[in-house]
C-alpha cells in the first residue's frame, strides 16, 4: 500500500492506502496528459500512514 500524490491544472490530489497496482493505471491513463504530475511512495509502516 502507498500514497499517491497527483498535480494537475494546478490542483493537488493525495490518495492514501492505494495500491502500487491502482497507481500504474493511473499512470498509464496521465501518460498522455503532459500537465499532469503523478508519484506514488510505498508505505511501510501502516500505523503512521506517510
Amino acid at each position: 500500500m502507498g500514497t499517491v500524490i497527483l498535480l494537475n491544472n494546478n490542483e493537488m490530489t493525495v490518495i492514501e492506502d492505494i495500491c502500487e497496482a491502482d497507481f500504474l493505471d493511473m499512470k498509464h491513463d496521465l501518460s498522455n496528459d503532459d500537465t499532469a504530475y503523478i508519484s506514488w511512495y510505498e508505505d511501510y509502516d501502516t500505523a503512521y500512514g506517510y
